[in-house]
Protein backbone atom coordinates (compact mmCIF):
# COMPACT_ATOMS: atom_id res chain seq x y z
CA UNK A 1 0.00 0.00 0.00
CA UNK A 2 1.55 2.86 -1.01
CA UNK A 3 0.09 5.05 2.64
CA UNK A 4 1.74 2.83 4.32
CA UNK A 5 5.41 4.72 3.53
CA UNK A 6 4.33 7.90 4.55
CA UNK A 7 3.17 6.60 7.83
CA UNK A 8 6.39 4.93 8.11
CA UNK A 9 8.11 8.21 7.63
CA UNK A 10 6.37 10.02 9.66
CA UNK A 11 6.88 7.80 12.49
CA UNK A 12 10.42 7.84 12.40
CA UNK A 13 10.34 11.39 11.94
CA UNK A 14 8.47 11.39 15.51
CA UNK A 15 10.84 8.58 17.32
CA UNK A 16 13.99 10.77 15.83
CA UNK A 17 12.93 14.12 17.37
CA UNK A 18 9.80 13.63 19.60
CA UNK A 19 10.04 16.78 20.99
CA UNK A 20 9.53 18.89 17.89
CA UNK A 21 7.57 16.32 15.66
CA UNK A 22 3.81 15.24 16.38
CA UNK A 23 2.49 12.41 14.12
CA UNK A 24 -1.57 12.39 14.64
CA UNK A 25 -2.01 9.15 13.80
CA UNK A 26 -5.83 9.61 11.92
CA UNK A 27 -6.49 6.59 11.25
CA UNK A 28 -5.66 4.90 14.48
CA UNK A 29 -7.52 7.62 16.15
CA UNK A 30 -11.75 6.85 17.21
CA UNK A 31 -11.90 10.62 17.95
CA UNK A 32 -11.84 11.74 14.14
CA UNK A 33 -13.86 8.97 13.32
CA UNK A 34 -16.24 10.13 16.38
CA UNK A 35 -15.83 13.95 14.80
CA UNK A 36 -17.14 12.84 11.09
CA UNK A 37 -19.97 11.09 12.84
CA UNK A 38 -20.96 13.85 15.27
CA UNK A 39 -19.87 16.36 12.50
CA UNK A 40 -19.77 16.05 9.18
CA UNK A 41 -21.86 13.00 9.06
CA UNK A 42 -24.75 15.07 10.93
CA UNK A 43 -24.16 18.28 8.94
CA UNK A 44 -24.97 16.31 5.56
CA UNK A 45 -27.85 14.84 7.20
CA UNK A 46 -29.30 17.91 8.42
CA UNK A 47 -28.53 20.00 5.00
CA UNK A 48 -30.32 17.11 2.89
CA UNK A 49 -32.96 16.59 5.18
CA UNK A 50 -32.34 12.98 5.97
CA UNK A 51 -32.79 12.91 1.67
CA UNK A 52 -29.34 10.92 1.05
CA UNK A 53 -29.01 8.55 -1.97
CA UNK A 54 -25.75 7.87 -2.15
CA UNK A 55 -22.14 9.24 -0.72
CA UNK A 56 -18.83 9.73 -2.83
CA UNK A 57 -15.58 10.60 -1.41
CA UNK A 58 -12.40 10.37 -1.34
CA UNK A 59 -10.47 7.58 0.50
CA UNK A 60 -7.29 8.76 2.49
CA UNK A 61 -7.28 7.44 5.90
CA UNK A 62 -11.09 6.22 5.73
CA UNK A 63 -12.65 8.13 8.62
CA UNK A 64 -15.14 9.75 6.79
CA UNK A 65 -16.57 6.21 5.97
CA UNK A 66 -16.57 4.85 9.19
CA UNK A 67 -18.12 7.76 10.70
CA UNK A 68 -20.62 9.20 8.10
CA UNK A 69 -23.05 5.82 7.84
CA UNK A 70 -24.39 6.37 11.21
CA UNK A 71 -26.11 9.44 11.59
CA UNK A 72 -27.65 9.14 8.30
CA UNK A 73 -29.55 5.45 9.57
CA UNK A 74 -32.97 6.09 10.61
Amino acid sequence: MVEILPRRRALSYEQADPEHTWYARQAMNPDNITAHREGTGREIVEQTDGKVDAFIGAVGPAEPFWGLPKPSRP
